[in-house]
């Protein structure tokens, strides 16, 4: 768990940075599955999303022990995951982030507490793009538009507009394995890729039951509470990767229809 001061940290800035979490050995295995995603799907992958709900090692993942007494100590006992997402920039690429706060594209999560963790699978440096956030931005919602960028990562290709002072912003490095956590509203970003070797970083999306119906599908991580408006997924049991992408992919047409709007992968 948490102590005291990791928690009045958060609750001031907004992020906690630099936690331990994975071996370097572990994380290098997670990096390896990710790997053999990639290759059965033919392509370098920049974002996938839900690898949680169809993988057993990403759920492993975004359920270690660790993590969750972490998100515990600031969530409290009932714990939802409502998404994960794996990014991944290619080496001496223009892949990155604009700035932006993660609430901006997560409406239904409404007044319930959320945050999110960000496990380095990599090494994620100054050179290769690390995250970089400005502490205590968590407070103000800022008004996002339309980014025409084709390298943006960010799936609604939009970036915060706001007039915003940025220059005590904090760039987060990370040795792999570690992990960094953020409030869902912190406003960050990731630069380009300029080094020589990808860097790839594993994303869960944490929140409580007090979230709104959604059509995401939902983890319950810890708890018993009853979460009868949303839709519960059950772990997944094996890491099959014929069986585990056709069922993502039944996912994400799902989706789609719901929204009227494809929903796919975003690859270099």
């Amino acid at each position: 768990m948490l102590n005291s001061s990791e928690i009045s940290r958060y609750q001031r800035d907004g992020f906690l940075p630099r936690l331990g979490l994975l071996s370097k050995n572990q994380a290098a295995d997670c990096r390896r599955n990710f790997g053999q995603i990639e290759r059965a799907s033919s392509k370098t992958l920049v974002r996938f999303e839900w690898a949680h709900l169809f993988f057993a090692w990403a759920y492993d993942l975004a359920t270690q022990p660790a993590l969750l007494d972490a998100v515990e100590s600031l969530l409290g006992p009932e714990i939802v995951i409502w998404g994960s997402l794996i990014t991944n920039k290619p080496p001496r690429s223009e892949y990155h982030f604009a700035w932006h706060q993660d609430s901006a594209f997560c409406k239904f999560v409404g007044s319930a507490p959320a945050l999110t963790a960000w496990v380095a699978l990599t090494e994620s440096t100054l050179e290769n793009g690390c995250l970089k956030v400005l502490p205590e931005s968590q407070r103000t919602e800022l008004a996002h538009t339309a980014d025409d960028s084709e390298f943006n990562i960010l799936r609604q290709n939009q970036s915060v507009t706001a007039p915003v002072d940025l220059t005590k912003s904090k760039n987060i490095v990370l040795r792999a394995g570690e992990m960094s956590i953020q409030d869902m509203a912190l406003l960050h970003t990731s630069n380009a890729n300029q080094s020589d070797s990808p860097r790839t970083g594993f994303i869960v999306r944490f929140s409580t039951p007090e979230i709104k119906a959604t059509d995401y599908p939902i983890i319950r991580a810890r708890g018993s509470r009853a979460c009868r408006h949303l839709t519960l997924w059950e772990p997944p049991v094996s890491n099959d990767l014929e069986r585990g992408l056709q069922g993502r992919d039944g996912l994400l047409e799902t989706l789609g229809r719901i929204r009227n709007a494809p929903v796919s992968d975003y690859s270099a």
